[in-house]
């Protein structure tokens, strides 16, 4: 069982730190909204297909 997982082994730490990156990313869209969404569009701005999805989404938040 554990030799054709060996390929793809998701250790904990990196379990811990993606749960971590997770929930701060959900506190910050729900009481920093408008921040949060400035941020995000503002991390696209060469990507202007990606960024209208962004808003987009802010229009429906």
């Amino acid at each position: 069982m554990i030799e054709p997982a060996a390929s793809y082994s998701f250790n904990k730490s990196h379990s811990v730190c993606y749960a971590w990156i997770a929930y701060q990313t959900a506190y910050l869209k729900a009481y920093y909204p408008v921040e949060f969404y400035a941020a995000l569009i503002r991390s696209v701005e060469e990507d202007p297909e990606e960024q209208s999805k962004y808003i987009y989404e802010t229009q429906n938040h």
